[in-house]
């Protein structure tokens, strides 16, 4: 790493991950809630993840949240009427 560079790494022992920005240990979700958030994810349309990622409302699991920063990335991409 270079001097100056931030990285926030991420410690999940299976059922409690590290909140480097609380500096806590958070309970896991629920597999089947992180499941059914992640298909939720998978069946928007661009406009759809970019509005949810938008409104700050807070993702079941760090894996659903980066699943959705990467499709929003790709939206941008390739802009915002495809899936």
């Amino acid at each position: 790493m270079k001097p100056g560079t931030l990285a926030l790494l991420m410690y999940d022992n299976g059922t409690h991950t590290i909140d480097m920005t609380l500096c806590k240990w958070i309970k896991n979700a629920d597999p089947e809630k992180r499941s059914e958030e992640r298909d939720e994810l998978r069946a928007m349309y661009c406009s759809e993840i970019v509005a949810r990622h938008d409104s700050g409302e807070p993702y079941v699991s760090y894996h659903n949240q980066m699943f959705a920063e990467s499709q929003v990335s790709a939206c941008t991409h390739v802009g915002l009427g495809g899936r």
